[in-house]
């Protein structure tokens, strides 16, 4: 099958979270405001890039049904014609966000299998600057930013954009299971995936000025 030249943009977000994951999960009118917040930040910048090049879909793996996304978000997606994908699948997203991540990529696989690309977006994050969506919009490649911390180098996850087919390959090869046994990070797994297969990757270099929701420690960091 010939791919949709189309990006698949994908919004991302886990809105009703299973009541074991380690960080407060009593605030969800806090957490519905933020995505809010993070949403119409997103459908703004991107009122001034071509979207017939792209098509726009909300992801949430918490809930299996459209009628149960709280009606503001709702508003949103709908005033700005984003397609809307509910699926009960956070059996593994649980125990481990990352093993979350790509257990609803499995579960959507279909739909993302009709683009050659896809560009990956959460909405808890704020974006200060439209720089790196309008790079991925115009110019599609494997593009990642790199951090460094204490465990050494890693993606940022949260905002990204690959190659649907390479993104099969790469979610293909994880064990799920594995993953939660020995608290593997998505951002650990993939770039170590890249660097062995797809070396030539684009790294992105400048900040991507924008303000991230830390769910660990429940505080937001700009880089």
């Amino acid at each position: 099958m010939e791919k949709n030249n189309k990006i698949f943009v994908e919004l991302r977000t886990s809105i009703m979270p299973s009541q074991d994951l380690n960080f407060p999960l009593n605030q969800i009118d806090e957490r519905i405001l933020q995505i809010e917040s993070g949403l119409l930040n997103f459908l703004e910048y991107s009122k001034k890039i071509d979207r017939n090049s792209s098509d726009f879909y909300f992801s949430d793996n918490t809930m299996d049904s459209d009628s149960k996304i709280p009606i503001s978000i709702d508003k949103i997606l709908e005033k700005n014609k984003v397609t809307k994908i509910c699926r009960d699948k956070n059996k593994f997203g649980s125990r481990n966000k990352g093993a979350g991540l790509i257990e609803m990529w499995r579960e959507i696989w279909e739909i993302i299998d009709e683009y050659k690309w896809i560009l990956y977006f959460e909405p808890r994050t704020n974006l200060k600057s439209m720089e790196f969506l309008k790079e991925c919009i115009d110019f599609p490649c494997n593009r990642f930013k790199i951090l460094d911390d204490s465990d050494g180098p890693h993606f940022y996850t949260g905002f990204f954009m690959i190659e649907t087919c390479i993104l099969k390959e790469f979610i293909a090869g994880v064990d799920l299971n594995l993953m939660i046994e020995k608290k593997q990070s998505i951002e650990y797994l993939i770039k170590d995936f890249m660097d062995a297969r797809y070396p030539n990757y684009s790294k992105y270099e400048n900040k991507l000025n924008i303000i991230w929701h830390d769910v660990t420690q429940n505080r937001f960091i700009e880089f």
